[in-house]
């Protein structure tokens, strides 16, 4: 119940109706307060969708490229200044798709586990503000999969690194996102 008026509508998950409340907590029960929080993950996606090129490609100008491009996209800038929810959506699926590529590219066990976690946190928030970031899971775990059958047949010496790190993937992403 928030002023009086008691909630009902729950057609997606509830993360992505707090974050919303934060701005209006904020800055008003306004258009503005309703608002504020898309147009601040739609200023962050930027910086993450560079940091994310980055990572991948390992050339800064591709990292700006990709920046500037999403920096001028009218649906990135319409859609973050609307009161959807696919902002943060967008943002926690980049978020745990960056992860699970960091993981991937590391050699230190105790940072692969470590990056593990916070892909499954971010899987977790993206379920947990729209359905459809199940699908985006689904992805994750092609991809998870995939890496390790292909790792197993080039050296069958990883099979039991990835058990450990099977047993971990269930506890950060089943055990976080129930």
């Amino acid at each position: 119940m928030q002023d009086g008026v008691y909630v009902s509508e729950m057609d997606h998950p509830p993360l992505s109706r707090l974050i919303i409340g934060i701005g209006m907590n904020q800055f008003g029960r306004n258009p503005f307060g309703f608002r504020a929080m898309q147009m601040l993950f739609g200023i962050v996606m930027i910086p993450l969708i560079y940091l994310f090129a980055l990572k991948l490609w390992k050339k800064v100008w591709v990292g700006l490229l990709a920046a500037l491009l999403l920096a001028v996209d009218c649906l990135h800038f319409t859609e973050s200044r609307l009161g959807t929810l696919e902002a943060f959506l967008v943002v926690f699926i980049l978020l745990m798709f960056y992860f699970l590529y960091a993981y991937h590219v590391e050699d230190d066990r105790f940072k692969r586990k470590v990056y593990l976690l916070c892909s499954g946190i971010f899987t977790a928030f993206a379920i947990s503000t729209k359905w459809s970031g199940c699908y985006a899971a689904l992805g994750l775990a092609v991809l998870y999969f995939y890496w390790m059958i292909r790792d197993i047949r080039q050296d069958r010496t990883k099979t039991k690194g990835y058990v450990n790190e099977s047993l971990w993937c269930v506890i950060t992403f089943i055990g976080i996102t129930s």
